[in-house]
């Protein structure tokens, strides 16, 4: 792993934890503010298994990355 290599998987996970951090945040002030009539009724679920989905990619991505780079 080269030092780029190195330097965009760091720049492409902070990058994921400031769009969790934000989709979160909003997820947390609906939550409290009581959740807005959705236009389509498949548009919670959509948001709630896209935002799984990223956290569950991006926890088996640095997974791989922290095996890869502790093997060398």
């Amino acid at each position: 792993m080269t030092t780029i290599d190195f330097g965009f998987i760091l720049f492409e996970y902070s990058l994921v934890l400031v769009v969790i951090g934000m989709v979160l945040a909003v997820i947390l002030r609906s939550w409290e503010q009581g959740w807005p009539k959705a236009r389509k009724r498949w548009a919670y679920p959509l948001l709630f298994t896209c935002f799984g989905f990223l956290i569950l990619t991006s926890a088996i991505r640095f997974i791989e990355f922290v095996q890869v780079f502790s093997s060398k």
